[in-house]
């Protein structure tokens, strides 16, 4: 019969590892881009240093495809990788997660920020970012960025404002912001609005 290789391999790994058919078929990045069981797994390891029967370790795995989103890692803010044991799986499933980019979502549908950022997964009595118009990647970048706290932007009212725009045609531009942000003193949002992530007290996020 021959050595099975490609999609014939594939179909008959998913035959045991039935778990994993429905989420690599459906959700995952992997799926349809050539990419098979056996561009990460050794299917006759031993190795009891590499689990999952993986061809190498997982970061170093990922970051064989995945070069730009391993670069971005040695950015001065942001994750780091092996450090206290993140490792991209730590947040992606690369058998398919339920987010965007197969990100895991626990179940309560929060992304897999929450799982370490305990303290910003809410629920909170005056919620900012609900998920319906955006979540944790709307504001940072999680790799890595050469940004403070990883914001997709180098001055914080400049983030807020693309959402919180007096012009009313950004998204969520309620409510819109009604102060001048020419002048410096509004610059820097967070000065007042200190729970940005969500309070129990204030509907302004003010404390």
């Amino acid at each position: 019969i021959g050595k099975p290789e490609g999609q014939d391999l594939e179909t008959l790994c998913l035959t045991c590892h039935r778990d994993t058919q429905t989420m690599f078929s459906s959700r995952s990045v992997h799926s349809g881009a050539d990419v098979t069981c056996v561009s990460c797994h050794n299917i006759h390891t031993a190795d009891p240093l590499q689990p999952e029967m993986l061809q190498k370790a997982a970061n170093q795995l990922c970051a064989s495809c995945h070069s730009s989103a391993a670069g971005s890692f040695n950015q001065p803010f942001g994750h780091r990788l092996d450090r206290g044991g993140m490792q991209c799986v730590s947040c992606h499933n690369p058998h398919g997660g339920a987010g965007e980019a197969s990100l895991k979502v626990d179940r309560s549908g929060d992304t897999a920020c929450v799982s370490c950022h305990a303290e910003k997964r809410g629920p909170f009595v005056f919620s900012h970012v609900t998920g319906s118009t955006g979540d944790c990647l709307s504001c940072h970048t999680p790799h890595g960025a050469s940004n403070p706290m990883a914001l997709t932007r180098s001055r914080v009212d400049q983030l807020c404002l693309e959402c919180h725009s007096p012009m009313g045609n950004t998204l969520g531009s309620q409510p819109p912001s009604f102060h001048n942000v020419n002048t410096p003193r509004y610059q820097n949002c967070t000065t007042c609005h200190v729970m940005v992530h969500g309070s129990n007290t204030s509907p302004m996020l003010l404390k």
